[in-house]
């Protein structure tokens, strides 16, 4: 039934919290494969966000380094349902991520192994072991890697995400740095 099985239907509170919303239909064939365009600025800028995909409230912990959102139980089991339903209804769904109701960066949510020579922000889903885990990277690489680490001038690397996910105290590092 599209995406709105796979979001979380709850209200969003805006004012604070943090989103990944997926955005009605499939832009992946229509946005440029390049985040330079200004293409980009108006999608995020124009784009009505309703459909949350997932919230601070469905994630254990996110590893800000390697840039690993690990779900919790409930919503990795929601994300689980709608994928044997239909995985490929939200594999190449556009998404935006927002906080406290600032959009941050937008991308697609891909399968690791696609084909597509997309420059722009990516989420990898994997099931590892009934748990699900969202690799962001910020851009499509199929790079699960264990090596990976985000760097400072990466799309995706937005110091008020990772301090509100300090504040709330779901921020995890791999490298032990904090």
């Amino acid at each position: 039934m599209g995406c709105n099985n796979t979001s979380n239907e709850k209200e969003p509170d805006e004012s604070s919290h943090f989103y990944i919303y997926l955005i009605d239909g499939k832009y992946i064939n229509e946005l440029p494969y390049d985040y330079s365009d200004e293409k980009w600025v108006d999608f995020i800028n124009q784009t009505k966000l309703k459909n949350i995909f997932i919230s601070d409230t469905d994630i254990e912990s996110y590893d800000w380094n390697k840039q690993i959102i690990t779900l919790t139980k409930e919503a990795s089991n929601r994300i689980k349902e709608n994928l044997s339903k239909d995985k490929y209804d939200l594999f190449e769904k556009s998404f935006i991520v927002s906080l406290k109701g600032t959009k941050y960066y937008a991308g697609s949510i891909l399968e690791v192994f696609s084909a597509r020579a997309i420059n722009y922000p990516v989420i990898y889903i994997e099931d590892n072991a009934g748990v699900i885990n969202l690799y962001i990277r910020h851009t499509h690489s199929g790079d699960l890697n264990s090596d990976y680490q985000i760097s400072e001038n990466d799309v995706i690397n937005k110091e008020e995400i990772k301090i509100f996910f300090q504040q709330i105290n779901k921020l995890t590092n791999s490298t032990g740095l904090f």
